[in-house]
């Protein structure tokens, strides 16, 4: 929800003022948002990223949905020995007759992604969607995350367990998550599992949000499933953030 309030530059309060009954948390597709009229709600350009930032974009495929449509996974990994955060590329669809292309700005699960980490940004297209498309994926922008406000916390991940269904269309996994910093206190949090294949492709990416009183000495137990959008899932890595 705070990235579709970005995007017609308003405040995630202002949005959710307007929608009084949609959790922003259990945001759903197909779900019917007001976006109030001000003298800001128009959708805002995104930024070129920085140059100086070394981000590699390995692997960006989609897969078709039962419906028609398409899962889009980009994977970008940091290259920097020091976290970076406000992450967004502009995913397209190509359509290889010669079609007009669909774009689409996407924020990644995380505010903040860690030096040496990976993660998928993730988005669905909706059908109807030309066959056969051809994914592609740019930055669109980046900042230095030490350059930041000092909200974002970086959650410690341990004790994962993953159990992977027989079939391989879903994945669940436990384990605890804690606060890095010392003398931290925070009142939410995010987790996103991503799920890979045999071969290192993204099929799959949970990501969920909620609320708690706690501190570094604090663990928050971890439960959440991941399910494939196409092929079977051979291991689980979890991420997580506090605010």
């Amino acid at each position: 929800m705070i990235g579709i309030a970005n995007y017609f530059g308003l405040t995630l309060a202002e949005l959710q003022a307007a929608n009084p009954g949609v959790q922003p948390a259990l945001l759903s597709i197909g779900t019917e948002l007001v976006i109030p009229v001000t003298e800001t709600a128009t959708p805002a350009a995104a930024a070129p990223a920085p140059v100086s930032y070394s981000l590699n974009l390995p692997d960006t495929a989609c897969v078709s949905s039962l419906t028609g449509g398409y899962h889009c996974y980009a994977l970008v990994v940091n290259e920097e020995d020091f976290a970076l955060e406000n992450l967004t590329v502009e995913l397209t669809l190509t359509d290889p007759a010669g079609g007009e292309p669909h774009s689409r700005v996407v924020e990644l699960p995380l505010h903040q992604l860690a030096a040496g980490a990976r993660m998928p940004f993730y988005t669905y297209f909706n059908p109807p969607v030309f066959a056969n498309a051809q994914a592609s994926a740019t930055i669109l922008t980046v900042t230095d995350a030490r350059d930041g406000n000092g909200k974002i916390l970086p959650l410690v991940i341990e004790g994962v367990e993953v159990k992977i269904t027989a079939d391989g269309a879903a994945a669940a996994v436990s384990g605890t998550a804690r606060l890095e910093s010392e003398g931290a206190a925070s009142g939410s949090y995010t987790l996103v599992g991503v799920a890979y294949d045999a071969d290192g492709r993204v099929v799959g990416l949970r990501r969920i949000t909620g609320e708690t009183g706690w501190g570094e000495n604090t663990d928050l137990e971890i439960k959440l499933t991941v399910y494939s959008t196409g092929g079977n899932i051979d291991r689980v890595e979890v991420f997580g953030e506090a605010q």
